[in-house]
């Protein structure tokens, strides 16, 4: 399978690439930075609340599975004539497969914008530690043009239904020339 160098960026130099690409990116695929209008960085913050009855312990690892409420904020627009984000952003987590041992979870946006593609995933970060990254993209004013916001925050394996999402350097709006 060729991927695009979007799909390159958003899995980063790792073996995932290697494993879903056979290290080919799409020649006919124009590239990130060329197709990047401008970019402003977002800050994250908010709570998970587990949907886990009893409540997730810190020695069950990462178990994603509830609610994730997200506060973003754009601390500068960096040259952004425009940077569209909500000021809050809910997601359901749902593991599809309970009782399974290699759990596949649905990443789910409550009321997303008008046009929205929402390509959301968990991953076990380490010591119970849960990364949720989350990619929603939409059309822009302008015809042909899109807006991206990504969001990728992690919570800590305590205990406890309810955790405060920590904040990843990640997350940013970016205005795309064409769709990514």
């Amino acid at each position: 399978m060729r991927c695009s160098p979007y799909l390159t960026r958003l899995l980063g130099a790792s073996l995932l690439v290697a494993a879903a690409c056979n290290g080919e990116v799409a020649e006919d695929d124009p590239g990130p930075l060329e197709n990047v209008l401008c970019e402003a960085p977002i800050t994250v913050s908010g709570t998970f609340t587990s949907s886990i009855t009893p409540a997730p312990t810190a020695a069950m690892g990462c178990v994603p599975d509830g609610r994730w409420t997200i506060t973003a904020t754009v601390p500068s627009n960096n040259g952004c004539s425009s940077v569209d984000v909500a000021a809050q952003y809910v997601f359901d987590v749902v593991n599809l497969t309970p009782g399974s041992e290699r759990p596949n979870r649905k990443v789910e946006l409550m009321s997303p914008p008008a046009g929205a593609e929402v390509d959301g995933a968990i991953h076990a970060g380490g010591n119970g530690e849960c990364l949720l990254g989350v990619d929603i993209t939409t059309p822009a004013e302008t015809a042909g043009q899109f807006k991206v916001v990504t969001l990728k925050a992690y919570i800590d394996a305590v205990d406890g239904g309810t955790r405060t999402i920590m904040a990843s350097s990640e997350s940013s709006f970016q205005l795309w020339k064409q769709h990514p």
